[in-house]
C-alpha cells in the first residue's frame, strides 16, 4: 500500500507540474498577443474604433482569466513542491529520532540488566549475611554452653578436690582418703563433659 500511495502522489504531482507549466506558457503568450489584436473590418453597424475597443477588451478579459487560472495552478504547484522539498528533511529528522529512540531503548535495556544483576547480588549478599548471623548465633550459643559446662567442671573439680568443703570452701579435710574413689569418678565425669563441650563447639564452628 505504501508504494501505491507514493505512485499516486507522484502522478498527481506530475500532472500539476505539466498543467502549471503549460498555463504559464499560454498566459505569457496571451499577454504578448494583446499587442497584435486584429481589428475587425468596420461596417456601418460597428464603427472601426468601437470594434477595436471590443476586441482589445475581449483579449484582456481572456488574459485575466488565464492569469487567474495560472494563480490557482501555481498554488497547487507550491503545495506539491512544498511536500517534496519538506519531505526530505522530515524523513531525515524522523530517521534521527528513530535512531535516538533505539539508542535510548538499548541503554534502558542495559540499565535494567545491570539493575537486575545488582538486585541479584544484593539478594545473595543478604542471604549470605543471614547465614553468617545464624552461624554466629550458633557459635555464641555453643560458647555459652561451653562456658556453663566449664563453670560446672570448675565446681565439680573443687568438690572432688575438697569434698568436705564443697563449692563454698567450708568444712574440713578429714575423710579425704575415704572419698578418693568418688573424686576419681567426679573428675572423669568432668573430663567427659569438657570433651563433649569441645566437640559441640567444634561441630558448630565447622557447620
Amino acid at each position: 500500500m505504501q508504494w501505491l500511495r507514493e505512485s499516486m502522489a507522484a502522478l498527481i504531482s506530475l500532472v500539476i507540474l505539466v498543467l502549471t507549466a503549460s498555463m504559464m506558457w499560454m498566459t505569457f503568450v496571451a499577454a504578448d498577443a494583446t499587442k497584435e489584436v486584429k481589428v475587425p473590418v468596420a461596417t456601418t453597424a460597428v464603427p472601426s474604433d468601437e470594434a477595436e475597443k471590443n476586441a482589445r477588451t475581449y483579449q484582456t478579459e481572456s488574459y485575466n482569466r488565464q492569469k487567474d487560472i495560472m494563480l490557482y495552478a501555481l498554488a497547487l504547484l507550491g503545495t506539491v513542491t512544498g511536500y517534496y522539498l519538506g519531505r526530505v528533511p522530515a524523513e531525515i529528522n524522523a530517521k534521527r529520532a528513530e535512531n535516538a529512540a533505539d539508542t535510548a531503548q538499548r541503554q534502558l535495556s542495559r540499565t535494567q540488566d545491570r539493575l537486575a544483576d545488582s538486585a541479584a547480588t544484593v539478594s545473595a549478599a543478604q542471604t549470605e549475611l543471614g547465614q553468617v548471623k545464624e552461624q554466629k548465633a550458633k557459635v555464641a550459643s555453643a560458647a555459652k554452653g561451653a562456658a556453663r559446662a566449664l563453670h560446672d567442671v570448675r565446681d565439680t573439680l573443687a568438690t572432688a578436690q575438697y569434698p568436705s568443703f564443697g563449692p563454698t570452701g567450708r568444712g574440713s579435710l578429714a575423710g579425704g582418703a575415704a572419698t578418693a574413689p568418688a573424686s576419681d569418678a567426679a573428675m572423669q565425669q568432668a573430663i567427659e563433659r569438657i570433651d563433649a563441650a569441645l566437640r559441640d563447639i567444634e561441630l558448630e564452628t565447622l557447620g
